[in-house]
This record gives C-alpha cells, sequence and structure tokens, in this order.
C-alpha cells in the first residue's frame, strides 16, 4: 500500500503545478466574463453561454489530459523513483491511469464549481427566480452536459468520458516512451453531449473502444518486472 501511495504521489506531483494553473485560468476567465455580461443577461441560461463556459471546458480538459499525456519527457527522473519503489512498469501505468483520471476529474469537478458560484452571484441580481433557473439547467445544452439534472444517463456519459480522458493520457505515454505513435483514442479528448437516443450515440461508444484498443495496446508493452522507464 506504501508503493501505491508513492507512486501515486509521483505522479500528482508531476503535474500538480499544471494543475492549478488551469484552474487558476478557468476561474479567473469564467468569472471576468461573467462580471462584463451579467448585467445584460436575463437568463441564467443565456449567461452560460455568452461566458463561453463549454468553451472554456473543453480547453482546459484537453489542456490537461495533454500535460497528462506527456510525462515521458521526465521519463528518467521519474525511471529512476520507480526503480527505487521496485514497483513493476504494469502496475505504474495502472496508477498512472488512475492519477491522470483524477487530474481530469477535478477540473471537471471545478468546473461544476464555478458554475455553481455563478448562479450564486447571478440569482443575487432578481432576473429569475430560483425555479426559473433550476429550469435552465434542462435547456442550456452546456448546463446539462456538466450538470445533467434531469438526464442521468449524462452521468454515465461524463464518467466514461473522464476514465477514457485518463486511460488514453497514461496510454499514450506508454506507447511514446516506446517509440509507438498511432494514438487511436486521442478523439476521448473531447467532452461531448449525448443523449441515449441521440444518432451519434454510436459515435461515443466508438471512441470508447479506440480508448480501449490503446489501452490494451499499451497495457502490452509494458511487462511485470521491475519498470524499464
Amino acid at each position: 500500500m506504501n508503493k501505491v501511495f508513492s507512486v501515486l504521489k509521483l505522479y500528482f506531483r508531476e503535474t500538480v503545478s499544471k494543475l492549478i494553473m488551469i484552474l487558476l485560468l478557468m476561474t479567473l476567465s469564467e468569472l471576468t466574463l461573467y462580471f462584463m455580461t451579467a448585467t445584460e443577461m436575463r437568463s441564467f441560461a443565456g449567461l452560460v453561454e455568452k461566458c463561453r463556459i463549454f468553451y472554456i471546458y473543453v480547453i482546459a480538459f484537453a489542456a490537461m489530459t495533454l500535460f497528462n499525456s506527456i510525462r515521458s519527457s521526465r521519463k528518467h527522473k521519474t525511471g529512476y523513483t520507480l526503480q527505487r519503489i521496485r514497483i513493476s512498469e504494469r502496475a505504474a501505468f495502472l496508477l498512472q491511469c488512475v492519477a491522470d483520471t483524477v487530474n481530469v476529474l477535478i477540473v471537471y469537478l471545478w468546473q461544476i464549481v464555478i458554475i455553481l458560484i455563478l448562479y450564486r452571484l447571478y440569482k443575487q441580481h432578481g432576473y429569475q427566480s430560483a425555479a426559473d433557473i433550476y429550469q435552465d439547467f434542462y435547456i442550456s445544452n452546456t448546463l446539462t452536459m456538466l450538470i445533467p439534472l434531469y438526464r442521468k444517463q449524462q452521468w454515465v456519459t461524463n464518467a466514461v468520458i473522464l476514465l477514457s480522458a485518463g486511460a488514453e493520457a497514461a496510454s499514450i505515454d506508454v506507447k511514446v516512451r516506446y517509440g509507438q505513435y498511432v494514438h487511436l483514442g486521442i478523439i476521448a479528448l473531447w467532452p461531448s453531449v449525448l443523449d441515449i437516443h441521440d444518432p451519434y450515440l454510436h459515435y461515443f461508444f466508438l471512441r470508447f473502444i479506440l480508448v480501449v484498443i490503446d489501452f490494451c495496446w499499451a497495457y502490452q508493452l509494458t511487462h511485470n518486472g521491475k519498470g524499464r522507464q
């Protein structure tokens, strides 16, 4: 168990500064846009779209996944540390999937926190009642994707997207380390709004299958002995 925490700590230490930077930029950009447009909008849904929250979130999500996937540039220091811990390369890869997923999960949860802060600020203007704002969570695609109060299947979609992004980032890192530069599941980095009856649902499953292929590819490249970082 100590080895597990040591490896996770190593992976989080590599990305914590990037994560904090992304969270700060998200907060500053969305709050700035809010204060620039709040008095012009008469609906919370319109405000969310005007603040470009979806695009900011997508950029932050993709940036965090990118930082997760470029650990190979520091592979010598990381590899030496993993050898000292004496953990197998395969186990280290699985733990990296966990760490990378946690990083993008934090970005997602932080975006929800910002939206709730904007909600509290906007409600003070009195343009809408709490019930009206609650209805906005149904009509806004951005709110439906991030906080799907009315579409429970979207929670499943979001969970799969987060897990896919974490697994794909770790898989890319391992494959690049072994000179493999074909990444089938890279399209998993794009969050999307999909209803269970959406005609494009097959595209969501295709993305998931491609991520699984990349994960299995990276998994078989690793081995169960001491890491060859």
